[in-house]
């Protein structure tokens, strides 16, 4: 791959999410190329003396299992250096000619895209056609998925000899023709040179390749393609097109770095710079005291202090659940988050920078629902990527099950990347929402989206949730917050990102609400976002929300609705008032009601701002 490297780039972020292992991506001149897994990675970068490539985030290492993570290669930084390239496998295999329809299948390790070499038998064949003027030939669109995470080439010759009667040979060759004239899949022709024919209509349908393929177990990211190294799946395939929605899920977790509460924060500095040479040596599986002392002594830090330190990193790094779900460390590590950003008024440090501004400077519609607003100057969160799913987004497996996905051998590194940024944190006063909540239309509202949602969960395989009036509103205000602020300040919406924090258990409740810029460039902490966040500019602001979350261009239609958008799971919230960019908001634009703001045409008083000044 390497010769063609100028001619495929990849942004860094993007090989997280949404281009990780295990899904295609599509290059100019026809290329399709899946990312293979992270054990391949690992012969190409990340080796002793790399770890400009290291990432250590601590919380994220001990819930996740792993020693550290790593950035995946930066194309503008090692454009000339050919051994920094991600490895990847052609995918799918079959691939036909623009000209005549000419099929062949490649193998996963081709090089390059091949000049078709035509069918003898065929008058308009390429081979009528100059070697050097023949075109390349291209991949086809159609691949078939499984539950599990398997994927396989479209079965294209037991699909058109199941449909002709016919038997396949070892000697019968495909052409694939799309008729001018039409767009849907009965213009797709499949012409075998042993006389069977079948168009494509009727392969999407429901249980279409029952009778003739199961799912083999296939894993072509991690060079498994064949049925002797494959183990037996059966299942029903789906068949999908190669860059569907349904066809890859990344499984991404993220998290705000926060300084530890158990070290001194010049210990947790030097442990971050260091980690990957202190942990590099270990006897009889105890860290390595010697290279503590050299690192201390260097830095002018006590040596067994800071070994002590370290081995307690080391054991609560390596110390983890393999049962917990995405959902269990998420929800841990944003309390923790909460607690601190709640309980610091005020932090200064290298990757977070908080200030926190007097509430009786807010106006008093502010104050009458928000306690806290802190004025992030700066921080860092990390995105870790875990693995991913085909066909639902969420397939049941645990963590550790998504990770044996991810390499062919164990490896304790997973891919992630960090971005810089800042942001505004709203502190919402718990009590008013919980009395709001006793509100029996408001009950009603939410339990048209639980149920709602409970039916999309049911029909998707999802994890049933119930969410709370309050988790809507706060949702909510956050997405016409950050539409009025990308308006305000300049940022695209699609720059912003929101971070929900909440809890509702019995004798602990909370809701909070991070708002912070979401790229990786420059544009993401040149505070003009934080700036945002001042009393002058933040009263008129809410304000201006609120006003324009009154009324969308849709309604009635909107405020009236009974579940719109994906999985109906939402209510009076459209692209004309609510709805964000997808990569801005936690839920995929899901579980929003425009309602729990302002109330409704019939009933004002159910808003939750609807009384406040």
């Amino acid at each position: 791959m390497s010769q063609y490297r100028k001619k495929r780039p990849v942004r860094q972020g993007q090989l997280i999410s949404p281009w990780g292992v295990g899904q295609m991506i599509p290059f100019p001149e026809g290329d399709s190329l899946m990312i293979a897994g992270l054990d391949a990675w690992q012969e190409k970068y990340g080796h002793p003396g790399e770890e400009k490539y290291f990432v250590q985030e601590l919380r994220l290492e001990k819930r996740l299992g792993v020693k550290h993570f790593r950035l995946p290669p930066n194309f503008i930084e090692e454009e000339r250096d050919q051994a920094k390239t991600v490895p990847a496998i052609r995918f799918p295999q079959w691939h036909y000619c623009k000209h005549c329809g000419s099929m062949e299948k490649l193998s996963i390790f081709s090089t390059q895209l091949p000049h078709c070499k035509g069918l003898p038998y065929d008058d308009i064949s390429c081979q009528n056609t100059p070697e050097k003027r023949r075109l390349k030939m291209i991949p086809v669109r159609f691949v078939v998925i499984c539950p599990d995470g398997h994927i396989d080439d479209f079965p294209f010759m037991e699909w058109v000899h199941s449909k002709s009667k016919m038997v396949e040979t070892p000697d019968c060759r495909l052409r694939y023709k799309i008729r001018s004239a039409g767009s849907s899949l009965g213009a797709i022709k499949l012409i075998c040179s042993c006389g069977a024919k079948s168009s494509m209509h009727g392969s999407f349908n429901k249980g279409g390749l029952k009778n003739i393929l199961k799912c083999k177990g296939y894993k072509p990211w991690l060079g498994k393609i064949e049925e002797f190294d494959s183990e037996p799946c059966d299942k029903e395939l789906t068949v999908a097109q190669k860059g569907g929605s349904n066809v890859y899920f990344p499984n991404v977790i993220s998290s705000i770095y926060i300084p530890s509460e158990f070290r001194p924060e010049i210990h947790e500095k030097y442990l971050d710079e260091y980690w990957s040479y202190l942990t590099g040596v270990l006897k009889n599986d105890v860290l390595d005291f010697e290279r503590f002392k050299n690192v201390a002594l260097k830095n002018g830090l006590d040596p067994q202090e800071f070994y002590d330190n370290g081995l307690k990193r080391y054991k609560e790094a390596t110390n983890y659940d393999e049962s917990l779900t995405e959902n269990d460390i998420e929800k841990e590590i944003r309390k923790q988050e909460y607690i601190y950003l709640t309980g610091n008024k005020n932090i200064d440090n290298d990757y977070l920078t908080q200030k926190t501004s007097p509430i009786d400077g807010y106006s008093k519609l502010i104050q009458s629902f928000c306690n806290q607003i802190s004025l992030v100057h700066r921080l860092k969160e990390t995105r870790v990527f875990t693995g991913f799913s085909r066909l639902n987004s969420n397939d049941g497996k645990t963590l550790s099950q998504r990770k044996s996905e991810l390499s062919l051998k164990k490896i304790d590194w997973l891919p992630a990347i960090t971005v810089s940024g800042e942001g505004i944190f709203l502190k919402f006063k718990d009590s008013l929402i919980k009395t709001w909540e006793t509100n029996a239309l408001v009950k009603e509202r939410a339990e048209i989206i639980n149920n709602n949602f409970a039916n999309y969960a049911r029909q998707f395989n999802l994890p049933e949730r119930t969410v709370s009036p309050g988790y809507i509103m706060v949702h909510t205000f956050s997405h016409i917050l950050i539409n009025e602020l990308s308006l305000v300040c300049g940022y695209g919406s699609s720059s912003l990102r929101e971070r929900i924090y909440f809890n509702e258990d019995q004798g602990e409740s909370y809701f909070g609400l991070l708002i912070y810029t979401a790229s990786g460039d420059s544009e993401g902490s040149l505070g003009g976002l934080v700036k945002q966040g001042l009393p002058s500019r933040l009263n008129e602001m809410i304000m201006s929300a609120l006003n324009k979350a009154s009324w969308c261009s849709v309604d009635p239609i909107c405020i009236e609705s009974r579940g719109q958008g994906l999985g109906s799971c939402n209510l009076a919230a459209c692209h004309n008032c609510v709805l964000l960019p997808e990569t801005s908001c936690e839920q995929s634009n899901r579980l929003l009601d425009r309602a729990m703001l302002i109330g409704t045409l019939e009933n004002h008083e159910i808003g939750f701002f609807s009384n406040m000044e």
